[in-house]
């Protein structure tokens, strides 16, 4: 699911700048579709907090957080004229630490 509202919250920039250059209108189906997998992220957090794994609740926290902030600053047309290869850093930098967060979750899952 990470790495599903990873690709949506990037289409939503996509058609976001699209918009915005005026070449086409806005279509919020990506970023709607990006909301839904946020709050499916935030579920299982809830998931994860309920069975005591707080490693896997925080990366899944720390990740919808992450991407509800990329939404919200999608609506800024300064924020969409910033590079994306700034923009790609970030993505990538969220999606290590919730790797790495993840590898923490799991090693402390006893077998």
């Amino acid at each position: 699911m990470q790495a599903t509202a990873g690709i949506l919250v990037v289409h939503a920039r996509l058609d976001a700048r699209i918009a915005l250059r005026g070449k086409a209108p806005e279509n919020a189906q990506y970023r709607r579709a990006a909301f839904v997998a946020v709050s499916m992220l935030l579920a299982g957090a809830v998931a994860m907090l309920m069975l005591c794994r707080w490693w896997l609740a925080l990366a899944l926290v720390l990740t919808a957080t992450g991407y509800t902030y990329d939404l919200r600053r999608q609506q800024n047309a300064a924020e969409l004229q910033r590079p994306l290869m700034s923009v790609g850093r970030q993505a990538l930098t969220l999606a290590t630490i919730y790797a790495l967060l993840l590898v923490a979750g799991l090693l402390q899952i006893p077998n």
